[in-house]
């Protein structure tokens, strides 16, 4: 009897699937590659990068040279240096909003996994519950000593003062590094980005001076006027620039790469007389910098030449803006965070198994030895395509190629690719079942299509379709493990 209405509930589940289909086949879709997706720019680029390429080159010098933190140790790929994060599992606590450390939290160790989930529930699976812990300390990265700036020396190099730790110190007195108050977030596909970081911080528009865009009214950059030929401060509005934005943030941040008290003019003077990663060494295989790598330690070429190869003269060879300060000097920011926004920009991660398999025609069935059975199980679940499977509401937010609603792309919708959900005619269905391949689980069997348990056995076959021990003809949820029939009623006395 149970496997008779097991069978007539999925006869109706196959009524109202083919229903849904027929009634919103327009709005289920998968997304294409994310080779297929534009990579954002601005608008106005043009007005600033005279060469590409050579924005792209300095870019990345820019980003791996180490001797711009004030140690000469930190670079911006110290925190990005792994899938554009921070793989690095020591010393990784910030105390957060109290500046106190939880207990068993000490600086300069891994933070223990008893920590997690920072925020408990009296019930875990109910969030408006009593909370029972809140843990505000946060898992940051490590960034520099704390020290301060006092001047550069004859041969550009810095001069800076050890501080007293007062706060990432351990229980052994011993001072570490200082720690962000916020986790390092990738830079890989971050080009698509709107804003960046969780709070939009990064504006989207770049000022040339720091990440705050239109915010800060105060931002000025220099400018060689062209009816005069001197420099002049003027205001500068570069639309989707938000890796920009985020780029020149951390620089002389005294957690995260300098000294308190350098400006981007002192990191100017340190870096741009001297071959681009003099201290490092270069592959001259590698598919960016290789054709200037030098023989020893370095780029053949300084950081001024690279900058005068890349952008336009006018933001550049104005000479003296100040006693003591040129032009290039002085516009440091914005050479900075547009080379490395050209250079992020090329972080892409389009060849993905997902991709790979999309660009084959994974929809009907030309490449499903990419993708594993419970990959693609996930898959109909995230697409909503099997009505045996939960409802999710994971498309509300995780849209476009990036599966992210937070994009250039996602503003104006995602994409328009028709695709599995519609199941098209000629979709392949080499059992005849009316259930396409895609969504079957046994391809070739007309009798079977999901398999919930995984244990290679149909349900209409399995007489325990969820493997908890529980036959389904006792079962009054077979398809949830662990939920067994009601306990017999108390007899009365």
């Amino acid at each position: 009897m149970s496997r008779l209405i097991v069978g007539i509930a999925k006869f109706l589940v196959a009524v109202a699937f083919a229903l849904l289909m027929g009634q919103h086949a327009e709005a289920q879709f998968l997304e294409p590659s994310l080779k297929t997706a534009a990579r954002p720019e601005p608008t106005n680029l043009n007005d600033f990068i005279a060469d590409r390429d050579a924005a792209i080159r300095l870019g990345k010098a820019f980003f791996w040279d180490v001797r711009l933190g004030s140690d000469n140790q930190t670079a911006c790929a110290t925190c990005h240096h792994h899938a554009g994060a921070d793989s690095r599992v020591t010393n990784l606590a910030h105390p957060g909003a109290d500046g106190n450390f939880t207990q068993g939290c000490e600086p300069g160790q891994p933070i223990p996994a008893a920590m997690f989930p920072t925020v408990r529930f009296q019930n875990p699976a109910d969030r408006f519950s009593q909370q029972t812990l809140d843990i505000d300390d946060v898992v940051g990265s490590p960034g520099v000593m704390n020290h301060a700036f006092f001047a550069l020396d004859q041969n550009g190099n810095e001069i800076i003062t050890l501080l007293d730790e007062q706060v990432f110190v351990d229980n052994n007195g011993i001072a570490h590094r200082q720690v962000t108050g916020r986790n390092t977030p990738s830079t890989v596909n971050a080009v698509f980005n709107v804003r960046q970081f969780w709070d939009g911080r990064a504006n989207a528009w770049f000022n040339g001076a720091n990440p705050f865009g239109p915010v800060d009214d105060t931002a000025r950059v220099w400018k060689v006027n062209p009816d005069n030929g001197a420099p002049e401060q003027v205001q500068v509005q570069i639309d989707h620039a938000s890796l920009a934005s985020q780029a020149v943030g951390p620089v002389n941040n005294a957690v995260e790469m300098a000294a308190a008290g350098r400006t981007w003019v002192h990191a100017a003077r340190k870096l741009l007389d001297h071959n681009a990663l003099k201290n490092q060494k270069v592959d001259p295989t590698d598919s960016v910098l290789g054709a200037i790598a030098a023989p020893g330690n370095g780029l053949t070429q300084t950081y001024s030449q690279m900058i005068s190869a890349a952008f336009k003269p006018e933001w550049w060879n104005g000479g003296t803006v100040s006693p003591g300060e040129s032009q290039m000097q002085a516009n440091m920011a914005l050479f900075f965070g547009l080379a490395v926004q050209m250079y992020e920009s090329t972080l892409v991660s389009d060849d993905s198994r997902y991709d790979q398999w999309i660009e084959l025609n994974g929809p009907m069935g030309d490449a499903r030895e990419l993708m594993t059975e419970q990959e693609l199980r996930g898959l109909r679940l995230f697409f909503n395509l099997d009505p045996a499977l939960p409802g999710t509401n994971c498309r509300e937010c995780h849209i476009t190629s990036n599966f992210t609603v937070a994009t250039y792309n996602g503003k104006v919708g995602g994409s328009v690719l028709a695709g599995i959900g519609a199941f098209p005619p000629g979709t392949p269905d080499t059992d005849g079942d009316k259930v396409p391949d895609i969504i079957d689980a046994f391809p070739l069997d007309p009798t079977e299509w999901i398999d919930t348990d995984g244990d290679g056995i149909g349900n209409n076959a399995d007489p325990d379709d969820d493997n908890d021990g529980i036959p389904d003809i006792i079962d009054p949820l077979p398809l949830e493990p662990g939920v067994g029939p009601p306990p017999p009623m108390p007899k009365e006395a």
